[in-house]
């Protein structure tokens, strides 16, 4: 089995070689903030949704239990999201059952949403931020499909639709949350100019 730790070591050089390109490239340092927490960002989601990596066909049921991601698949939306939920009422684990896997899909794209406006114009509109970061959960889901399949030989992970949802959602508080920040930079803005006048 490889550990999430794996993913220290590629994550560490990929920022060297974006803040060596940064410095290359004279990229201004708020543009090379933006990068290099992306990178770390991607770094940690790749750990979270790929890792740890099994090799064993049997640490999957020893995991879960059995049949929970022996099913590999779920194509219904709202359904394991409606699972969950019951099962959090049914047992009255609702921090360690809906919050982790529920809100942390959530929290996950929460900072995507709000840096995928940052790195590109185009991406200002709502409606071209919510594609994006669709594309990207799907992305994780096909990565999550390929990898169970062609490395490790079954799927240890279930892809799910619900995920994808989720994802979006939490993007989208993100992109809120910028936009929020955003509005309160243009309030300032305005006071600042008419102090300096004043004081011209």
């Amino acid at each position: 089995m490889i550990d999430r730790m794996f993913m220290v070591v590629p994550t560490a050089v990929a920022l060297v070689v974006v803040a060596v390109a940064c410095v290359f490239y004279r990229v201004r340092p708020s543009r090379t903030l933006l990068y290099l927490t992306l990178t770390a960002y991607a770094g940690g989601v790749i750990a979270v949704t790929l890792f740890p990596l099994p090799f064993e066909p049997a640490f999957a049921s020893m995991q879960t239990g059995g049949d929970s991601w022996a099913r590999g698949f779920n194509f219904v939306p709202f359904a394991v999201i409606v699972d969950t939920i019951e099962e959090a009422a049914a047992t009255g684990w609702w921090w360690t059952i809906a919050a982790t896997i529920v809100g942390g899909n959530v929290v996950m794209f929460v900072p995507l949403g709000a840096m995928l406006p940052m790195l590109s114009d185009k991406l200002h509109k709502l409606w071209k931020t919510a594609v994006a970061l669709a594309a990207c959960s799907v992305g994780i889901e096909l990565a999550q499909l390929v990898v169970g399949l062609g490395v490790a030989g079954y799927m240890y992970r279930v892809v799910d639709v619900d995920d994808v949802i989720l994802n979006v959602v939490g993007g989208l508080i993100g992109y809120g949350l910028w936009r929020l920040a955003q509005a309160f930079r243009l309030r300032k803005l305005p006071s600042k100019w008419n102090s300096r006048d004043r004081s011209g």
